[in-house]
């Protein structure tokens, strides 16, 4: 019944405003935890919903543990999409992402790589940076599954939590930054590593060339991605629970409300609003329209604001600058 609620929402909305594509993710926790029969339900009723008004990708990020052959045939008959979050070779992603008993799970990780790798449902892997893991290895080891679009995440933490290798005296020294520039270069020198996008690398591109991106951790350009709960409510962004408790609750839900008044409520329309969200620290940075402040949950100040800059704005400076001054000499070094 939510499922079947939130596509008439959404259908209302693309026929509203001749809306030509939707994107679906079925995200985390972990999606795949329903089922195939329980899937397909939530697949079938989008579509059904959806398909006469707009055309609508459906896909699922799934850590990977519970991909089975069932799945994945489903998957395949279905079209649906199937992106892995992973971070990187068992001495990585077993001491990031323990099961409850402490036990590793890279082993269910990698059955589940195995049955993607070439497969037309790949989308990608998403990788949460570990700074105690050597970048290139890392970066290699998820390039061997082949997948399509690569990201490497920058982990969740703000002003009040710092992230891990960040301390308050080292707050402008671009550790994470550098783990970056180094994943860069490797994938930049390489033509086999540059054939997988790297979303973070390209974006950032794009906006040093003076085009738009899409992801909503880079860049000034309005965010076109709405979260909605398993029970049907709408939330600022899933993310945000990483800043504090109930960071995400917009006290709206898919039964009382359509999604132009969702945009309307005050903290969605500050994630559209560009650079009047930022703070004068950021208004004064000339990278600002290639950071965009950095990504909104990062941004979380002492005094519980999000205006300010991103807790990773060393780390971003330093890697955005890194890759211009790569750019300038590959220009540069081309025939006129």
């Amino acid at each position: 019944e939510t499922v079947a609620l939130v596509a008439r929402r959404i259908a209302a909305h693309a026929r509203a405003h001749e809306v030509p594509r939707v994107s679906i993710s079925l995200h985390g926790g972990e999606p795949l935890l329903a089922g195939v029969a329980r899937l397909s339900m939530y697949v079938r009723t989008l579509r059904e919903t959806l398909g006469a008004v707009t055309t609508v990708g459906i896909g699922a990020q799934s850590n990977g543990t519970v991909y089975t052959q069932e799945l994945h045939d489903w998957a395949v008959q279905t079209g649906v999409s199937i992106g892995i979050s992973t971070d990187g070779p068992a001495s990585t992603n077993d001491r990031r992402r323990p099961y409850a008993s402490g036990a590793g799970s890279s082993a269910q990780v990698e059955r589940a790589l195995v049955l993607l790798r070439g497969s037309p449902v790949f989308s990608g892997i998403l990788s949460v940076i570990d700074i105690e893991a050597d970048p290139v290895q890392t970066l290699c080891y998820l390039a061997q599954w082949e997948p399509p679009i690569l990201d490497f995440l920058l982990p969740h933490g703000n002003w009040r939590r710092r992230p891990a290798g960040r301390a308050a005296d080292t707050d402008g020294d671009p550790v994470y930054g550098r783990w970056l520039v180094a994943v860069f270069d490797a994938w930049w020198a390489s033509p086999s590593l540059s054939r997988i996008a790297i979303r973070t690398f390209e974006e950032i591109i794009l906006r040093l060339a003076g085009r738009a991106g899409v992801l909503e951790t880079l860049g000034t350009e309005p965010v076109t991605l709405l979260t909605i709960g398993t029970d049907g409510a709408f939330e600022g962004v899933d993310t945000l629970k990483s800043a504090f408790p109930g960071a995400q609750v917009l006290g709206l839900h898919s039964s009382d409300v359509s999604l132009d008044d969702v945009l309307r409520h005050p903290a969605v329309a500050a994630r559209q609003a560009g650079v009047g969200s930022l703070g004068d620290t950021c208004l004064r940075c000339p990278l600002v329209t290639v950071c965009g402040g950095g990504y909104l949950p990062h941004r979380l100040g002492l005094d519980g604001s999000f205006a300010h800059e991103s807790v990773y704005c060393a780390d971003l400076a330093h890697l955005i600058r890194h890759i211009a001054s790569v750019l300038r000499q590959h220009v540069d070094a081309r025939p006129a």
